[in-house]
């Protein structure tokens, strides 16, 4: 594991962060709506205080009970408290509960998209010979003052340019060939062909698994196992592509890997990439030694040689947690079994922002104790900081800051299916939220807005 890898999960430590909660911009927005809210409450009390000071303590008694027994539920975590409240409530407890909702009123919306892995065949041989993987997508929003699963459906949806696109399995049967296959095309317009080479003399068995979905890439395994007379073998990598390119790829691949159109290294890191890739090519090979004046530079000795994965095509994005994390993929050949597969090696440089949109975790204290409650193999953290998604095995468990500021309020948990990971997530903010609802309703829940 990379040194970038360990820094992140200490983030997910047990160790409390020094973070003092909020940013200041969230902090001072918090203080002008509790501000304002409190001249309005002032301004309408001064001229009827004299005269309905006790009629109006008691309206404000019996309704404020009345208004925590009909609002049971505005936030699915604030549910026990309101109900504890309910039988005893008093102004106080009821401006409180009040206040609490409106202060954390949440402003981010969350796309995530999930997969789900079947389990290999008992007479499965190659990794290809599974059952395909299935995809569903959920968007999380607050919708009425209540948070919760504002649409749902399957495949990946992902927001692409000025559109939403979708990303699915496709299944095909030739003659000869089992292939189960990802499109990418535009939500409100299906096209999801991708050019088929059926060889009639090779049976063929494929299967693609996404592993990552961001606005503009997406990152695959792709693994095959074929049979030609009567020599079978078998094939396992990874690649990167942008999403509108992903439909080009013929199924199988027709051409050579290194000039199919994928996504390198060099193409996301640039220039010094080569220069990573070669000290890692080449990193316990007692044969090679480093320039002084440029660390980077690689001097080759006669005999020596790179690992394959030096060329920088072969190169996943994979999710660890707190992030999204590249790894350049080493082939190892298998002679008995015939068999290529891979081994990943994480690259030493985080992922720019352009591949993974918002992707940091936060120093709030409220987020810290958000994650103390539950067993938790991940985290994601709104830009505004105003919400938390904790991934267990389970569930995802949204989290929202309660009034102390210190402290985390649990808002909604959603289930999870055996298995399932993350493969994307996207966050919406402001104005941003609700435009995403409706047309995640519209193209995951069959026109549904």
């Amino acid at each position: 594991m990379s040194r970038n890898d360990s820094d992140w999960e200490k983030k997910l430590g047990d160790r409390p962060h020094g973070g003092k909660g909020f940013s200041d911009d969230l902090r001072r927005r918090i203080e002008d709506q509790v501000e304002q809210r409190e001249k309005r409450r002032r301004r309408w009390l001064w001229p009827t205080a004299a005269l309905c000071g006790v009629a109006g303590g008691c309206a404000l008694y019996f309704f404020g009970g009345l208004s925590l027994l009909a609002g049971r539920g505005i936030h699915a975590g604030l549910a026990a408290d309101s109900s504890s409240a309910a039988g005893q409530s008093t102004p106080e407890t009821y401006a409180a509960q009040t206040r609490l909702m409106e202060e954390f009123n949440v402003k981010s919306g969350l796309l995530i998209g999930l997969r789900q892995d079947a389990e290999a065949d008992a007479a499965a041989t190659g990794a290809a010979e599974q059952s395909p993987s299935s995809y569903r997508t959920l968007m999380l929003a607050q919708i009425d003052g209540q948070l919760q699963v504002a649409a749902q459906g399957d495949g990946v949806l992902v927001p692409y340019g000025q559109k939403f696109w979708k990303i699915e399995t496709k299944d095909v049967t030739t003659d000869s060939d089992e292939l189960h296959y990802l499109v990418a095309y535009p939500a409100d317009k299906k096209t999801d062909s991708r050019p088929i080479i059926d060889d009639p003399g090779e049976s063929i068995v494929l299967r693609e698994k996404l592993l990552f979905a961001g606005n503009q890439y997406v990152s695959v395994q792709e693994s095959e196992v074929w049979e030609s007379g009567s020599l079978p073998a078998g094939e396992s990598k990874v690649w990167v592509r942008k999403l509108s390119q992903l439909n080009e790829a013929a199924v199988p691949q027709a051409t050579s890997f290194a000039s199919a159109g994928f996504v390198t290294v060099q193409d996301i890191f640039g220039e010094g990439a080569q220069q990573i890739l070669a000290r890692m090519a080449y990193a316990g090979d007692s044969s090679v030694t480093w320039s002084s004046e440029n660390p980077a530079e690689v001097n080759l000795v006669e005999g020596s040689s790179p690992l394959p994965y030096s060329g920088g095509n072969n190169w996943a994005i994979i999710r660890k947690p707190g992030r999204w994390t590249a790894q350049v993929a080493e082939p190892l050949y298998e002679p008995e079994s015939r068999v290529i597969s891979f081994e990943l090696h994480a690259y030493p440089v985080r992922l720019p922002e352009q591949v993974t949109s918002h992707d940091k975790l936060s120093d709030a204290a409220w987020v810290r104790d958000a994650q103390l409650q539950e067993k938790r193999n991940d985290l994601l953290v709104s830009p505004l900081e105003d919400l938390a998604v904790v991934i267990t095995d389970k569930k995802l468990a949204l989290y929202i800051p309660d009034s102390s500021i210190e402290r985390s309020k649990l808002a909604l948990e959603v289930p999870l299916e055996p298995g399932e990971a993350l493969v994307s997530a996207q966050w919406a903010t402001g104005s941003y939220v609700g435009d995403w609802v409706t047309k995640a309703r519209k193209y995951l829940q069959g026109g549904q807005e």
